[in-house]
């Protein structure tokens, strides 16, 4: 049932431009962006030296924090134009029509999701092992091993992503409200709510529990090892989540998402 599912999405889009351009572009930045750290100038104490984003093991994190945002734009749209676009050719309803039931819809795109965010985890990992391969020097098993953890992380990222942009784009049904939506949300009005609400009233660590930090928290800014130097003085907690409370609080709402996603398309004229 999984490969028939897959089948019939690879056939709604295999001859798509726009999600050829989107995966390809996904791609390109993910395997080379990192590369622009060449040109970065030293950096003071008690900041890294620009070779140490290419070796082992930071270049997990340096990689890592790219794909947050690569993922955050490019796999979030994807997401939603692949949701989107069935609405606009009534292709939901043409799949009821035929005898697919709604069910089996949800798992066809929650599965296509799911391999998406697979795939773009193995990138991630192929990359990170060819960067620090070239670039470390006394390389051992365990300067690979020694953040392998940030792998399945940045699944975990993904999924997330996509999971909050496909909720959206059911919820919505058209692509420009859940574009729109969905970057105000993330870039505007979750860090308002965090820091001009929330933190102001409370000053306390909670404001770290919202939706989309949690998941921008699984694979951090990479500078959150020296935030200790940084931050301001008069916050009394870290600036990010532990990776457990991450994992853990973006697991819980990627669920809540999909829990949504499905009652919708369970319950909505489509």
């Amino acid at each position: 049932m999984i490969r028939y599912l897959l089948t019939l999405e690879w056939l709604k889009y295999r001859n798509n431009g726009l999600v050829k351009v989107l995966l390809l572009f996904f791609v390109i930045s993910q395997s080379f962006l990192l590369l622009t750290g060449k040109k970065f100038p030293e950096l003071p104490p008690p900041l890294p030296a620009p070779s140490v984003i290419f070796e082992f093991p930071s270049v997990f994190v340096y990689q890592g924090y790219i794909g947050n945002w690569l993922a955050f734009i490019l796999l979030g749209f994807l997401a939603i134009y692949m949701t989107s676009s069935e609405f606009s050719a009534k292709t939901f309803r043409q799949n009821l029509i035929t005898g697919i039931r709604r069910s089996q819809m949800f798992q066809a795109k929650l599965y296509t999701i799911l391999l998406i965010a697979t795939g773009a985890t193995l990138l991630y990992w192929l990359s990170c092992l060819i960067y620090g391969a070239l670039h470390t020097p006394d390389l051992t098993i365990g300067l690979v091993m020694e953040r392998w953890e940030w792998v399945p992380r940045y699944w975990l990222m993904c999924f997330g992503y996509m999971s909050f942009a496909w909720m959206l784009s059911v919820v919505f049904r058209r692509s420009a409200l859940a574009t729109i939506f969905y970057l105000t949300y993330v870039l505007f009005l979750e860090p308002i709510l965090r820091w001009a609400v929330h933190y102001q009233l409370f000053n306390h660590r909670s404001m770290l529990f919202y939706p989309m930090n949690a998941i921008e928290d699984l694979v951090p800014n990479p500078f959150f090892e020296y935030a200790d130097a940084i931050q301001d003085k008069d916050m009394t907690f870290p600036l990010f989540l532990h990776p457990w409370e991450a994992v853990l609080t973006a697991s819980i709402y990627i669920a809540i998402f999909l829990l949504i996603t499905y009652q919708v398309i369970r319950r909505a004229d489509l």
